[in-house]
């Protein structure tokens, strides 16, 4: 599979702090003309599309007071170009990760519920389907476990008492697992950890704890939330 790089960092961070700013539409312009000038290019396209998900993580993909269609457009154009990626590159991990990622982050109101949200959604089980078994014919590497934590919350949200998760789980974390060194990309990919540790009754926790300490040493969310009592 084609590996994350120091390159797709510094892009992710580059974008989330311009967003954080209010400067993040003129980098994602630069880059969607990029682009349109080289569309054979799938890393023209995936720098485009990461660019769109780093200020999707920022809050700053999409306009306060925006209409439905220009929600729809702008949704629809980032996952185009992963969709097209990832047709050129199937293997590619992080652009899919990254459509699952975005599949997660839909808000679920205020614009998006009627007109893609519940299709977007249900798409997410395939996507980590697929990803999970591209996963198993390459050499593992830490940030895999994401994926398997992420269709272990999903699991664990539609039925509490499944197995699944708990298989899910005990799969990871029997993987090597060390420390992720992607800072920014990290912070994003831990936050599926920290929502499931949360919860006092996922199965299987203090595994899930032991995984993310050895992924996320320096991520604060993690850190902070191993050193908490979760509410009963």
């Amino acid at each position: 599979m084609r590996p994350i790089t120091q390159e797709d960092e510094t892009l992710f961070r580059t974008v989330a702090m311009a967003a954080k700013l209010g400067r993040a539409d003129a980098v994602i312009e630069h880059l969607g003309r990029q682009y349109a000038d080289q569309w054979d290019d799938p890393e023209k396209g995936f720098s485009y599309a990461l660019a769109m998900v780093a200020s999707l993580c920022a809050g700053g993909l999409f306009p306060k007071g925006a209409r439905q269609r220009e929600l729809g457009t702008i949704y629809g154009e980032l996952m185009e170009t992963l969709d097209d990626v990832l047709y050129v590159a199937p293997d590619h991990w992080l652009a899919r990760y990254c459509r699952i990622l975005v599949r997660m982050l839909l808000p679920t109101a205020g614009g998006f519920e009627e007109y893609f949200a519940r299709g977007e959604r249900a798409s997410l089980i395939p996507d980590l389907a697929d990803l999970m078994d591209r996963q198993l014919k390459t050499p593992w590497q830490p940030y895999f476990a994401c994926t398997c934590v992420v269709a272990a919350g999903l699991a664990y949200t539609d039925e509490p008492h499944t197995p699944r998760a708990a298989q899910l789980i005990v799969e990871a974390a029997g993987k090597p697992n060390r420390p992720i060194p992607f800072q920014t990309l990290g912070s994003v990919m831990c936050q599926s950890f920290v929502e499931l540790h949360s919860d006092p009754n996922v199965p299987e926790r203090a595994l899930l704890g032991t995984m993310m300490s050895a992924l996320f040493p320096n991520q604060p969310a993690a850190v902070t939330a191993l050193h908490e009592q979760p509410a009963r």
